[in-house]
């Protein structure tokens, strides 16, 4: 049994505001960067403090991350209480996402806490579980009211709290680093309110995907690797890193356990790639491929503007549901190459081209084109919440956060 959390020292209120910097400057840098990469020393030279000082409000850099990710996870619970007042289902939902996108102040998005120690990881992960059933509850009561449709309320939740992260992280990396968030969150915060209640589509005809992910990545990389052995070794590793760098997060995994998920040895992944960091660097490289596979796809099919958003929408869901996901696309990327990123936002305007598409030919609504990119969240992190729960099956809840994407919650 991991031992009980000591709670932090007392604050004094003139220390507040101190407390209040340091966690929004190391948020920032976690959502930036990711909660492993946070450094001590830089977020105190940022802060003006010495490192003595930064020890007078967290005991240790895993201190300092578990009181951020529960900082967070208290804000969204204030958030899930205000929506509670509202008497109207469709408010509280309403409330809760505009909310939860305030630009006002910076959040760690609480994923990335695999690493931390037993005590601070279970207690972070029990604050995170307490608000997505929250969320789930409001989801019901929309149902049990007939103001919502028919959905699993479980599976939507976790999708709709990886839109929320997303969005918070996205704007980092789409634009350089640069945060621009600030200026626009208001505005992407009504837009998907807008579509998480009505959906993309001005119709509630049904949508079906005729592709298969998995066919197509096999088909790739056969292609390139079914003579050599060397190469098809490499994939696996990288496979086995990126399911479980969703997992765990980069920091929370180690190259032995990498290894050991295949039967091989770190010494094998040591013949692959020179460091931890290169392999980190090619599941990005991985996932970019299967993405341009995916983009490549529905680019040359028949059809709507919104027919081919639906149908790569449906294929970066299954993926990232597979026993091999590619690794999601989030704070990791700033640590890459420009190469890597400038790949990652080649992929952005392109998703935003097929839905200006699907405005040009009326097949979708008209809506802020921020909204497919921030919807990618909706399929991140999922699989190791929604199946580990025996929720749905895996083309089931492709087939459910697709159909929210294209019709919006509402009866």
């Amino acid at each position: 049994m991991p031992n009980p959390v000591s709670a932090s020292p007392p604050i004094s209120n003139h220390k507040q505001a101190k407390l209040d910097s340091l966690l929004a400057v190391a948020a920032n840098t976690m959502n930036t960067r990711g909660a492993s990469s946070l450094s001590l020393s830089t977020i105190a030279k940022q802060l003006e403090l010495s490192r003595n000082g930064l020890y007078r409000y967290v005991k240790d850099r895993n201190d300092l991350i578990r009181q951020c990710y529960l900082r967070s996870c208290e804000r969204t619970l204030a958030n899930l209480s205000h929506a509670e007042k509202e008497q109207d289902t469709k408010e509280r939902l309403s409330r809760f996402i505009i909310e939860s996108l305030s630009p006002e102040s910076e959040q760690a998005v609480v994923n990335d806490f695999e690493f931390l120690p037993d005590a601070y990881r279970d207690e972070v992960a029990s604050a995170l579980n307490r608000n997505i059933e929250l969320l789930a509850a409001i989801l019901q009561q929309g149902q049990d009211s007939g103001v919502f449709c028919s959905f699993n309320a479980s599976a939507i939740s976790y999708s709709l709290y990886g839109v929320l992260d997303w969005a918070l992280i996205w704007f980092h990396w789409a634009n350089d680093g640069k945060n621009t968030y600030q200026e626009h969150g208001r505005k992407i915060a009504d837009a998907v309110v807008d579509w998480i209640l009505n959906g993309i589509a001005p119709s509630t005809e049904p949508f079906g995907c005729r592709h298969d992910s998995d066919a197509l990545i096999y088909k790739h990389y056969h292609r390139l690797n079914r003579s050599d052995s060397a190469a098809h070794r490499k994939q696996q590793l990288v496979d086995a890193a990126a399911r479980l760098f969703n997992q765990k997060g980069v920091g929370g995994v180690s190259l032995d356990e990498i290894a050991g998920e295949i039967g091989a040895t770190k010494g094998m992944i040591y013949n692959q790639f020179r460091s931890k960091d290169e392999l980190v660097s090619a599941c990005y490289e991985s996932a970019l491929d299967q993405h341009e596979v995916f983009f490549s796809e529905v680019e040359s099919m028949e059809g709507t503007g919104l027919e081919k958003l639906l149908t790569l929408f449906h294929l970066n869901c299954q993926a990232h549901l597979s026993d091999t996901p590619p690794l999601a696309l989030q704070y990791g990327l700033l640590n890459q190459s420009d190469c890597l990123l400038n790949r990652a936002q080649s992929l952005s305007g392109r998703i935003r081209a097929l839905f200006s598409l699907a405005e040009s030919d009326k097949s979708a609504r008209s809506l802020d084109t921020h909204i497919v990119d921030v919807a990618a969240g909706a399929s991140f992190g999922v699989r190791y919440r929604a199946l580990s729960d025996n929720i749905l099956s895996t083309n089931d809840i492709a087939d459910e956060i697709t159909r929210i994407f294209a019709h919006g919650v509402c009866a």
